[in-house]
């Protein structure tokens, strides 16, 4: 006979994470409850001995395809003005970098 639920994999201190979080989306942010909640909490996270990850990859791939989109853009424009005459607004299709 099939399953129709899904076991769940969580461990008891994930478990319990999820409930202590979800207890306070009703609490008042000022009160004592809602700061003895959040020591509960990252008590938590301590013995669950999670960490952070260091890096979004998405942060490092993002300016290395606008780089390369615009390396490559660049090549396009320049193979083209050498076979044909372009208009000078063709270099305003490159991504400038913003500071």
């Amino acid at each position: 006979m099939l399953k129709l639920t899904k076991k769940d994999k969580r461990t008891e201190i994930e478990k319990e994470l999820d409930d202590l979080v979800l207890g306070l989306r009703g609490m008042d942010i000022g009160s004592g409850d809602y700061q003895r909640q959040l020591v509960l909490i990252e008590r938590l996270h301590k013995l669950k001995g999670e960490k952070p990850p260091k890096w979004d990859w998405h942060s490092l791939i993002q300016p290395a395809m606008v780089i390369g989109g615009n390396f490559a853009l660049a090549v396009l424009v320049l193979k083209h003005e050498e076979l044909n005459i372009i208009a000078t607004k063709a270099f305003g299709f490159i991504v400038r970098g913003r500071v």
